[in-house]
């Protein structure tokens, strides 16, 4: 958690985790921010939260944000300070829209966290059995034990009955 006096705000970081990259010694820190609705100064909650891992932590720090709204994107994944002499800061960060993920890229991974967020992606109403089926049967495959099997098929269940869609309109 971290406070910003100034605007008289408190701001929790979601998901943070200490790893290393395969073959290298250093340890990074990855910080994903999921999103559930459109916000204009996402970039500047992101720059504020890198800044502030940053100054804990002087780690190398890969910033992701995980994007779960069905609208289509309007962030910018960027956050820039300049001024007409000089461009001071250049903060940028990944980002992943889910709508915009295929489903099918994804069911064969051996991923729970993929597998859990399945729901969320890009398919047409005729697919949604197929999804729910594939997602089951990976489900099993992957032999998770029965808390770890519930929350992935909670968040599953919470996105795939979430998405809301609108027939088309017949004159």
């Amino acid at each position: 958690m971290f406070t910003d006096i100034l605007k008289g705000r408190k701001g929790t970081v979601d998901i943070l985790a200490e790893t290393k990259l395969k073959g290298q010694d250093a340890l990074i820190i990855v910080h994903i921010e999921p999103q559930s609705y459109y916000d204009s100064h996402f970039n500047d909650r992101m720059f504020f939260y890198f800044s502030r891992l940053y100054e804990t932590y002087r780690r190398p720090i890969v910033p992701i944000a995980i994007f779960s709204y069905d609208q289509p994107r309007r962030e910018v994944d960027h956050f820039i300070i300049h001024f007409p002499f000089k461009k001071v800061l250049s903060f940028n960060y990944l980002t992943v829209h889910l709508k915009n993920k295929n489903w099918r890229e994804y069911i064969n991974q051996p991923n729970p966290v993929a597998l859990a967020l399945l729901g969320k992606m890009g398919y047409d109403q005729s697919e949604k059995v197929m999804i729910k089926l594939q997602f089951l049967r990976m489900l099993l495959k992957l032999e998770l034990d029965p808390a770890r099997q519930q929350l992935v098929a909670g968040i599953f269940e919470n996105y795939f009955n979430s998405r809301i869609e609108v027939p088309p309109c017949t004159p």
